[in-house]
């Protein structure tokens, strides 16, 4: 509940913000949104991925302040290459926040799901192997 909650309070933000600070249109700004909560979907999902790849894990991702430096460069990274207006930055500054907090849409209806299918994905291959080792079919 809390995330959808800091997600429409990001949505109203960015709305106010873009429409009133920089006079973009609505509909551009809910493209925004858009765009940061599929880039900040892909970013967490790749991180995931990546955290399972033990060279990855042990060099790139080691560690907790790596992991979210190598997160937020993918997200600030792919958001800058999708959304060309936030390449100057005055309107990045006042942006980043209301988008960041927008993703909180993402969460318990998109990565919430995506994350428990892995979660049982990876625990069927886990009872599946303990059958074949132990003989049975």
């Amino acid at each position: 509940m809390a995330a959808w909650i800091v997600g429409g309070v990001g949505v109203l933000l960015s709305a106010w913000i873009g429409t009133q600070r920089f006079s973009f249109s609505l509909l551009e700004i809910l493209a925004w949104v858009g765009v940061s909560n599929l880039v900040a979907l892909v970013g967490a999902l790749l991180t995931l991925r990546l955290e399972k790849v033990s060279w990855v894990k042990s060099g790139i991702l080691a560690g907790t302040a790596r992991t979210w430096t190598f997160l937020t460069l993918v997200y600030f990274g792919s958001l800058l290459v999708a959304v060309p207006a936030l390449r100057e930055f005055s309107v990045l500054l006042r942006m980043a926040l209301p988008l960041i907090l927008s993703t909180g849409l993402m969460m318990p209806g998109i990565l919430g799901p995506i994350l428990d299918q892995w979660v049982r994905s990876a625990q069927r291959r886990e009872r599946l192997k303990s059958r074949l080792a132990a003989g049975q079919p």
